[in-house]
């Protein structure tokens, strides 16, 4: 994040003294000054963005002294179009186009980035589809020339029919460093990779592999320290742990990737759930969210020496009171090398955007609310950047159908105090498993518009798969779940397949149902509100559910061929009276 030279220096400084130094803090948060635009008593600016109606997706990057940039999808009428705008003196520029089309794909967690290089280049990545389906995608390429952009073309330098996307950017060096989720391996049958390539006046080159495992879709974040780039994403053994894992650059060679903290949250679907990270010299700070030992968690952790090691994890929130943090993490370092972390928590479907201040030495601060948004999918991933004295956050107003902005005082921002770091006891998170009833209220529609119920099945069981279209696993599962029913159907079993895409998905989700044949029933989820009743943040996952209405078996992860379990779970509940 942007920091001025006097504060880098100091942060540089404080990164330098020994490990069990915490940097120097000033015992309050410091006074606003230097700000070209008169703040409000409040210490809050509304500053939403020209973003046109249907706009998703935002990202924020830093764009020089006290600048920002925010890039976004929104529809065009013939297909989506990326845009961007520049905030100088708290005030956006009009927007641009960067590209436009019906390749150009619009979602929720993968966001458009743009950057600018070091001599005031400017370069953009977004992800396109094969005739706008998201199970073959490309990250692509483009970079500023005149009043306009030239398409550089793919970051890949490979041509497989696999998912690329979820791409970040960070200047370095004179050039543009990528960052992308690379899916070449899978066409064989191998897992997802992260991988590298270079944006220097010639165009693309130097691509690297940076790790062969990795989950399959997460965001990627980056940060630069003095030391080097540091890329923080979702990595996954061979196990199906998928914690936070660091690399840096080093000499122009990717080191041995790094976890962040050993939480073991084991899944064996997609969590769709990335890390956040900010630095400065040798300080870098990570943010993320897990569901290890089922119980959902937003934690911080710093590291002293640019990312090589990193200290223990700090909660930021943990699920309790009734409230549980869905992550969608952001973050930002202010002066004192602070953390000012931002997430999403809800209580049902109402949702609000959190920020906290947290000090490398464990302190936590006041949460502050930012704005309510929404609990489901489609409201996205808030974003914030430090531009000066203020925090910049953006998101997705989901109901309005736009992209909204506040900028927060850092003053307004709580200091952080000392606290006990023992986690609160909480309850598990109920994640509706075998001997539990399959939830009763919740409402989807089928293709005719029809609202459907898991009660309307009473009386036969189901098979019910969730899955979604920007979930690479689910496509793999594909042949398997139609072998289940070729296997099972003549008994009786009735199969439903239910996407949780967003409501703007639906033509996409219905060209990929008829695509791959699936003969299962399919449902929709308008409301958003099947991950939350069938209690699942990850996908795919599968219930079989018995004549009343009870699940007999819950298996995340895509199903392979000859699942004795599963096929175990049906036989039983076929035989249950």
């Amino acid at each position: 994040m942007h920091m001025r030279a006097a504060v880098v220096a100091v942060l540089a400084a404080a990164a330098c003294a020994s490990p069990g130094e915490p940097p120097a803090r000033p015992s309050k948060v410091p006074p606003q000054e230097n700000v070209d635009v008169q703040q409000p008593a409040s210490g809050v600016l509304d500053r939403d963005p020209p973003a046109g109606a249907g706009a998703m997706a935002p990202n924020l990057t830093p764009a020089g002294a006290d600048e920002a940039l925010l890039s976004w999808v929104e529809p065009d009428g013939k297909g989506m179009r990326v845009r961007f705008s520049r905030l100088a003196g708290m005030k956006w520029s009009e927007a641009s186009t960067i590209a436009s089309g019906e390749r150009v794909l619009g979602g929720w967690a993968d966001a458009p980035v743009v950057v600018t290089g070091a001599g005031g280049e400017m370069v953009a990545a977004w992800t396109e589809g094969a005739g706008g389906k998201g199970e073959v995608s490309d990250v692509v390429l483009g970079r500023k020339s005149g009043s306009g952009w030239k398409r550089l073309g793919a970051a890949h330098d490979d041509r497989t029919a696999t998912e690329h996307a979820f791409a970040s950017l960070l200047p370095d060096r004179g050039g543009i460093l990528a960052v992308w989720l690379d899916g070449r391996a899978t066409a064989k049958g191998e897992p997802m990779t992260l991988r590298s390539a270079r944006i220097g006046p010639r165009g693309v080159e130097q691509p690297a592999l940076v790790d062969a495992r990795v989950c399959d879709c997460c965001p990627t974040a980056a940060a630069m320290t003095d030391r080097g780039p540091v890329v923080a994403y979702r990595d996954r053994d061979g196990k199906d742990v998928r914690d936070i894992s660091v690399v840096r650059l080093v000499d122009g060679k990717w080191s041995v990737p790094v976890p962040v903290h050993a939480d073991g949250w084991h899944v064996g679907g997609c969590p769709v759930s990335g890390p956040a990270i900010a630095a400065s010299g040798r300080l870098v700070a990570v943010a993320w969210y897990s569901e290890a030992q089922e119980r959902p968690a937003v934690r911080v952790a710093f590291s002293r020496d640019a990312g090589a090691h990193f200290g223990d994890p700090i909660e930021v929130d943990a699920r309790a009171g009734g409230r549980t943090p869905l992550g969608r993490v952001s973050i930002a370092l202010d002066d004192a090398g602070d953390a000012l972390v931002t997430w999403v928590a809800a209580r049902d479907r109402a949702a609000e955007i959190l920020v906290r201040r947290i000090a490398v030495d464990g302190a936590v601060g006041p949460e502050r609310t930012v704005a309510a948004t929404g609990a489901a999918r489609s409201s996205g991933v808030p974003r914030a950047l430090r531009v000066d004295e203020w925090l910049l956050v953006a998101w997705t107003d989901v109901e309005a159908h736009r992209i909204r902005a506040t900028a927060l005082a850092l003053r307004e921002i709580g200091a952080p105090a000392a606290v006990d770091s023992t986690p609160p006891q909480v309850p598990p998170a109920d994640q509706m498993a075998a001997g539990r009833a399959a939830p009763t209220r919740w409402v989807g529609k089928n293709l005719e518009g029809r609202a459907v119920r898991i009660g309307d099945l009473r009386g036969k069981v189901v098979v019910l798969n969730l899955w979604a279209t920007y979930c690479a696993p689910c496509f793999a599962e594909f042949p398997e779940l139609a072998a289940l029913k070729k296997t099972w159907q003549k008994r009786g079993v009735e199969f439903v397949s239910l996407s949780i895409d967003e409501d703007a998905a639906r033509p996409r989700v219905i060209a990929v149902w008829k695509k791959y044949g699936l003969p299962y029933t399919l449902w929709l989820d308008p409301q958003e509100t099947a991950p939350f009743a069938f209690a699942t943040q990850s996908i795919p996952v599968t219930f079989v559910i018995d004549r009343l209405g009870v699940v007999r078996l819950r298996h995340d992860d895509k199903i392979r061929a000859g699942d004795h379990e599963l096929n175990a779970a049906i036989e039983a509940a076929l035989a249950a009276r």
